[in-house]
């Protein structure tokens, strides 16, 4: 159906007047699409509603819908036309804070939505974060503490071999080194873990793994 057979006006000269651009108004028809349908069929306006559709033209209301009349408030169809047209909340605002424009009960309740949305979506987003760097901080923290327990390990190794070989130079330049192993060496336990006790002993040629005491004498 054309402009003309829907809402009214002269199809023989192809015009339409305010009486028809009301009646597409009323019908939930914004003044873009009036136009852009107009402009399709080559209809022309009267000048009452040349100046009406002038006056509102490239408005928020013109564009996505809202009270035509008034020109002061939109609802939910409107927020949905502007959002499929690829406008944002915050854009819908904007614009309609600058033209006097207020929105409905149900089109805030949208707005309101999208904001509990955006904030979820930012507290997930920071949760995440932390617990990245949680676990990047565990993993330094294991890191470290291997290291720490690899550093005890060789010293062990190195203190077990000196004793055992008397390769521990005591003393000045002028004095002869050690040599019988213990000679001269005051015995003394060492508490070690396990792992770090079976290393030493398999190290120091033993053969027998240790034993829950963890003691080794040196």
């Amino acid at each position: 159906m054309s402009f003309i057979d829907t809402y009214g006006g002269n199809k023989e000269a192809s015009a339409s007047g305010m009486a028809a651009v009301q009646r597409a108004i009323d019908a939930g028809m914004t003044i873009s699409q009036i136009q852009a349908q107009a402009k399709r069929e080559g209809i022309g306006f009267g000048s009452k509603a040349q100046n009406y559709i002038r006056e509102r033209e490239g408005s928020f209301i013109a564009k996505y819908g809202g009270n035509e009349a008034t020109m002061a408030n939109a609802g939910v169809q409107a927020v949905r036309a502007a959002s499929a047209a690829g406008l944002s909340y915050d854009e819908m605002r904007q614009q309609a804070a600058a033209e006097g424009v207020q929105f409905m009960g149900g089109a805030q309740e949208i707005f309101a939505q999208a904001r509990e949305s955006d904030y979820q979506n930012k507290l997930a987003e920071m949760q995440q974060q932390q617990n990245a760097y949680l676990k990047q901080l565990q993993i330094q923290q294991k890191s470290r503490a291997d290291e720490l327990e690899a550093n005890q390990l060789t010293y062990y190794i190195n203190q077990a071999r000196s004793n055992k070989t008397g390769a521990l130079h005591i003393g000045g330049s002028n004095k002869t080194p050690r040599t019988s192993g213990t000679q001269g060496f005051k015995r003394r336990k060492l508490q070690i873990n396990p792992v770090t006790a079976n290393a030493l002993s398999s190290i120091l040629g033993g053969t027998k793994s240790a034993t829950t005491t963890n003691t080794l004498n040196v």
